[in-house]
């Protein structure tokens, strides 16, 4: 069994927690978080509120740092440099995107294997729809457009740029937006300042992927993907999935696998996410997954501030490279 702890044990640490224990693999040996109140209560006998000693007393081979984004790489580091093997980090990355590339470059100079949990690349819904999309089912993929309500574009934005380079399978070659005004308090705390925004994403070939990122918003998480022989609409609000396809008679309702739901089970996509991790198979969500939404991310701000002018990736530019984005 693999030695493991988590770092941070707010409620997505928990949800995290939870998923852990249903993973035959993983012997979680040490919990750790600042704030010694989130430890009361815990079933597991070992916690910190001190990072370093948790390290060095405990040695775990694998580490779920669950904090709050701008820790993400400090904690990050300090684990590869250890010797932990086995790394899972909580979306973004990090808030620096120079950052998510050192990470990046370290974990492959010292062979650890990181997830981010970018989950929704293990939702079985979506798996089967990008099955559907690498066999030609739809033609050939040409509109993306996903919308979701809340903060912001870099807690929950960033998840929907990733969904659309699943569902792609590349990255973008340039990004256009406009980033909105602050709605809400972020719950978080004040130092976190994330709005949401609009967000173009091309692909080769004049393919696109519109989100809508929108605070002010109320309704569901909701996908809608386009090609050139079909259309597919998937509602995570009420689990509603819908297919039409071209026919000689125009469009018709494609059939679906029987009970087909579109069900946002975080726990359980943090258990897939896992397994994938401490396996030796290939990992859908990688650290490159990651380091992607953290260089559309800071893209999108500088397009908003330069005119909404697209922003040609990869990222070069030295201040964009350290910019810092305050969210979580």
């Amino acid at each position: 069994m693999i030695k493991t702890a988590i770092v941070g044990l707010g409620p997505h640490g928990q949800r995290i927690m939870v998923a852990c224990k249903q993973i035959d693999a993983i012997n979680l040996v040490a919990l750790v978080d600042r704030n010694v109140e989130a430890l009361y209560g815990v079933s597991i006998d070992r916690v910190y509120t001190d990072y370093s000693k948790m390290l060095s007393e405990q040695r775990p081979e694998c580490v779920i740092i669950s904090t709050n984004g701008p820790s993400h790489y400090v904690l990050a580091m300090e684990a590869i440099k250890v010797g932990v093997k086995y790394l899972l980090v909580s979306k973004p990355l990090t808030c620096r995107l120079a950052e998510a590339i050192k990470l990046f470059e370290m974990a492959r100079k010292n062979s650890v294997r990181v997830a981010v949990d970018h989950g929704l690349r293990y939702d079985t819904t979506f798996e089967y729809v990008s099955g559907l999309i690498k066999k030609g089912t739809f033609g050939t993929l040409l509109h993306v457009y996903i919308m979701r309500n809340g903060i912001g574009l870099g807690c929950l934005g960033v998840h929907s740029f990733d969904l659309a380079n699943s569902l792609f399978g590349s990255f973008p070659n340039r990004v256009s937006a406009w980033v909105d005004e602050p709605v809400l308090r972020n719950p978080r705390g004040d130092q976190f300042v994330d709005p949401g925004g609009t967000v173009i994403l091309k692909y080769p070939n004049g393919r696109r992927a519109i989100i809508e990122q929108s605070e002010a918003a109320t309704g569901s998480f909701f996908t809608e993907i386009h090609g050139t022989k079909g259309k597919l609409q998937l509602d995570s609000k009420t689990g509603r999935v819908v297919g039409q396809i071209k026919s000689d008679q125009g469009l018709e309702d494609f059939k679906l696998p029987e009970g087909m739901a579109l069900m946002h089970d975080t726990i359980t996509l943090m258990k897939r996410t896992l397994e994938s991790l401490v396996s030796n198979q290939p990992i859908k969500a990688d650290i490159e997954v990651g380091l992607r939404s953290v260089e559309i991310l800071v893209a999108a701000y500088q397009s908003a501030e330069n005119g909404n002018v697209p922003v040609s990736l990869p990222v070069t530019d030295e201040k964009e490279l350290n910019r810092f984005l305050p969210v979580t």
